[in-house]
């Protein structure tokens, strides 16, 4: 990757924008290659703007790691993450309530994808007035709300300032990418693009004239679903799953979803959120049955400690790319977690949604007339690429040496995608790339 200062383009009119279920980029495209840009400057890697947002009591808001300093620092905020997950939920008219502010989901995502664009017309030193957005290859199954959830994502694009809008799938992003840098022979490749939100594959053939794209498919696993089911079956059990509370009442599961899953409990309101834990404290504490997982779990949710408890997770399945077996530790006040984790938990944990990717593996390919020893190279995209459990399912589906880990494995989508947004407005005058036809 380039800098942007080595793009030697004296106007930057146009950007990809991979706006992500955890993490989202931004890059350009000039006569030298393409740059990704830095987008977050307080994070760890500034070109990874995670996709968070804070809003305070007081009024005032923060985007990226910003947001979760200020959630670290007042947890009495709201913190909203996984945001791209709720378009295909909600309706344009949905509003959430952030204390004195009202938002829909694209107003949510405005203010993202704002934050992106004054990055990006810094780091260029020119206004930007085009974008290239990925999208998944489903929203939704539905195809009315698949194009609503596209049209809410314009709109929030727009409202940031872009003056015209496209959008790309994001396994084609990379598609394109993979082939702009890789003119070599024919090959048959399968992106395989597994984020936070969802896995999005994509089948092209490279040939004499180009490239074409065989079959696309898509389906709502991702980094976030597989975090949920950790969290359901190894983390519940010491928040007191199972137990009664006030008099024999067992907490119902989507208590546990609703107040601790920092995916979900934005969406609730401030009084439904404050209203439900005083309720389950009060009778928990009255009755005496207030056992120790059960006050963890009150710690939990009153302190809005979910987002790190998910953290612990994430950190947790990570590790196991390296160590074959690690614990998930979270401690908080009332809250003392260790629980063991490996790598065979996860193939046991993971069943249903592993099977499921691997039938969409297959079908792709079959739906085209191939089988996985037709494919020359698997290309990998997206942070849940990396698992261990996917790339032993990879591995196995296609043999090792065809699935190699890359070093572009999270900024793929997003060079292809600002590759597409140059290429309509005339910034990138590259070496030719293969349209897809």
């Amino acid at each position: 990757m380039l800098p942007v200062r080595a793009l030697e383009t004296t106007l930057v009119l146009a950007c990809g924008i991979d706006f992500g279920t955890s993490n989202s980029l931004a890059a350009v495209a000039g006569p030298k290659g393409v740059a990704v840009c830095d987008i977050d400057p307080v994070n760890a890697d500034p070109q990874l703007l995670p996709s968070l947002l804070y809003f305070s009591r007081r009024g005032w808001h923060r985007i990226g790691r910003a947001a979760t300093h200020a959630y670290q620092h007042d947890p009495d905020g709201r913190f909203v993450r996984a945001l791209k997950s709720a378009l295909p939920d909600y309706s344009p008219e949905d509003t959430f309530r952030m204390f004195k502010e009202s938002y829909t989901v694209a107003g949510l995502a405005r203010l993202v994808l704002s934050r992106i664009k004054e990055q990006v017309e810094a780091a260029c030193g020119a206004e930007v007035t085009h974008a290239t957005l990925g999208r998944p290859v489903r929203f939704s199954a539905d195809p009315a709300i698949d194009r609503q959830a596209e049209e809410m994502l314009r709109e929030a694009a727009e409202g940031a300032g872009f003056r015209s809008v496209r959008f790309l799938t994001e396994p084609e992003a990379a598609t394109r990418y993979y082939f702009s840098e890789e003119l070599q022979r024919e090959r048959t490749v399968l992106v395989f693009d597994f984020g936070g939100g969802t896995l999005d594959l994509c089948l092209a053939r490279f040939g004499p004239d180009g490239y074409r794209v065989l079959n696309t498919s898509g389906v709502s696993i991702g980094g976030t679903v597989l975090d949920r089911i950790l969290f359901e079956n190894k983390l519940l059990p010491h928040l007191g799953q199972g137990q009664k509370w006030g008099r024999g009442m067992e907490l119902p599961h989507y208590i546990f979803n609703r107040l601790v899953n920092p995916d979900a409990n934005w969406r609730i309101t401030e009084n439904e959120y404050a209203s439900e834990v005083r309720q389950i404290l009060n009778a928990s504490t009255a009755s005496g049955t207030a056992s120790l997982q059960l006050r963890a779990f009150h710690s939990v949710a009153a302190r809005r400690m979910g987002p790190d408890l998910f953290g612990a997770i994430e950190a947790a399945k990570v590790r196991l790319s390296q160590e074959e077996q690690t614990e998930i530790r979270f401690s908080g006040p009332d809250v003392n977690i260790v629980e063991p984790l490996s790598r065979a938990d996860l193939w046991v944990l993971f069943q249903e949604p592993l099977d499921a990717i691997r039938k969409l593996v297959v079908d792709t390919l079959e739906t085209a007339g191939l089988a996985p020893e037709d494919v020359d190279r698997v290309l990998l995209a997206g942070g849940s690429s990396a698992l261990i459990c996917t790339q032993e399912l990879l591995s196995d589906l296609f043999g090792p040496e065809r699935v190699p880990l890359r070093q572009d494995l999270f900024t793929s989508v997003v060079s292809g995608l600002a590759l597409d947004a140059a290429g309509h407005h005339g910034a990138a005058n590259r070496r030719p790339v293969p349209m897809i036809h």
